[in-house]
Order: structure tokens, then sequence, then C-alpha cells
């Protein structure tokens, strides 16, 4: 059985860092299924906002969208962020000192989560 000071159970609301000693994140889909599309979707929506202002001392007409575009940007931003996340577990993930934590700083698992009591997951 596996023993961490904290384990994290992710959904796609949220998730939190908590600077103990041994960590683990559980999350059901993975970490990319989370707001990161709708993140850059609304930025992209703020660009477009913006690039319409008025008050700036230029005037932009016919802004025109190209949602193809769009959605090649999000996807794009979303790979590079699941490529990002994935580095950053596996590098926290890298056992540091011989015996001081033999489980590295976090360890990811994607799955399902019960407590069996109150503190057993």
């Amino acid at each position: 059985m596996l023993k961490f000071d904290i384990c994290i159970i992710r959904n796609r609301r949220s998730h939190a860092w908590i600077g103990l000693r041994r960590k683990c994140l559980l999350d059901r889909k993975g970490l990319h299924s989370g707001a990161l599309s709708s993140k850059t979707l609304w930025e992209l929506s703020r660009d477009h906002l913006y690039a319409g202002r008025q008050d700036r001392g230029y005037i932009a007409e016919n802004i025109e969208i190209d949602l193809t575009h769009v959605a090649h940007c999000v996807d794009q931003a979303i790979s590079e962020k699941m490529s990002q996340l994935a580095r950053q577990l596996d590098e926290l993930s890298t056992v540091r000192e011989e015996g001081a934590n033999p489980h590295g700083c976090i360890t990811f698992l994607q799955g399902i989560a019960h407590f069996i009591d109150s503190k057993t997951v």
C-alpha cells in the first residue's frame, strides 16, 4: 500500500497543491480535462474584444474570426500545456534523495477514488 501525507482527489473544476512531503494526485480523466480549453477560448475572446476597442488611438474595422484557426489555437494551447504538466509531474515524481522519499514528491494516478475509512482512499 502506498502512503502519502495527502491525497488530492481532483475534479474538473479545481485542483490544489499543498506543501507537504508526499503527495498523491488522483484524477479521473487526466490533467488536461479541466478548464484549459474554456480559459483559452476566454483569452481569445478578450483579444477579439480588445481588437475592436476604439479608445486606444486606433480604429480596427472588419475584424473577422476564422473559427478553424481559433480551434487550432485552442488545440495547440492544450497540447503545449499537457506537455508542460507531464514534464513537471515527471520531474516532481523523480526521487531526489535515496531513501528520503521512495515515491518522489508527487505521485500521479489516473482513476477513481473511494474512501475506505476516514484515512484511507
